[in-house]
């Protein structure tokens, strides 16, 4: 999280030297010669925290299969969260342990039903995405009996 918001190059080296992912012309360069590394492309990344995306991040402490259904803990997250598994929807979810600060509530208990279950293959990624645009993702190993 340290790194968070900042941008950095990917150099990369192989036997015909290093990229140079240049950000301007070198001296002596010819006229029209790429910016980037030698096809013109500037290759960058750029650091988020745990969570991300431009609004209030719920976070995610843990995810359990309790019951036949997905139990998600953490905290922040709003009634209007959606949930998906591996890109595809959650279609029932439930709210639980509301939290009160101000006029905001949030929850830090997510009860997932329908068809989650039928989502975790083993390796199934849980993203849960806030309204304002603030989401938060955990890996899933488990699988529904």
């Amino acid at each position: 999280s340290a790194n968070a918001g900042k941008t950095f190059l990917i150099f990369v080296t192989g036997s015909g030297g290093t990229s140079r992912n240049l950000t301007s012309a070198v001296a002596g360069a010819p006229a029209g010669c790429a910016l980037g590394n030698e096809q013109g492309v500037q290759v960058t990344f750029t650091c988020r925290g745990a969570s991300g995306g431009t609004g209030t991040a719920p976070v995610i402490d843990s995810a359990t299969i309790e019951g036949g259904v997905l139990v998600v803990r953490g905290s922040n997250f709003q009634d209007t969260s959606l949930a998906t598994i591996n890109g595809t929807r959650v279609k029932k979810m439930k709210f639980k342990n509301a939290v009160t600060t101000g006029s905001n509530i949030s929850y830090n208990t997510l009860i997932l039903k329908g068809n989650a279950c039928g989502l975790l293959n083993g390796n199934a990624e849980l993203k849960i995405s806030n309204s304002d645009g603030g989401f938060a993702t955990k890996r899933i190993t488990q699988t529904c009996q």
